[in-house]
C-alpha cells in the first residue's frame, strides 16, 4: 500500500513497514517520512509502521493543499491513513 486515495482525490504517499502492532509515524515540516527510517529499523519485527509523507513533502511533495489551513488538511490526511 505506497498510497492513500485522499479524499479529495489524490494519492498520498505512505511507507507500510514491519509486521505487528500498527504505529503511525508524522514527520515535521521541514522533512519527509524517510526521516524515522533510522530510528524504525530495530522495531520492525514488534510494530507495523504507517509512515506518510504530507502533502507538500517528500514523494507527496505534488499534492496541492485543498484548504487554506495546512494543519486541516494534514489532519485529514492522517485521517485517511
Amino acid at each position: 500500500m505506497p498510497y492513500v486515495r485522499l479524499r479529495d482525490g489524490q494519492r498520498l504517499h505512505v511507507r507500510v513497514l514491519g509486521r505487528g502492532a500498527p504505529c503511525v509515524l508524522v514527520h515535521g515540516f521541514a522533512s519527509d517520512g524517510s526521516s524515522w527510517l533510522p530510528f524504525i529499523a530495530p522495531l520492525l519485527h514488534r510494530h507495523r509502521f504507517l509512515v506518510p509523507d504530507l502533502c507538500g513533502f517528500g514523494q507527496s511533495r505534488a499534492l496541492t493543499l485543498s484548504h487554506t489551513c495546512p494543519l486541516t488538511v494534514y489532519a485529514e490526511d492522517l485521517a485517511s491513513v
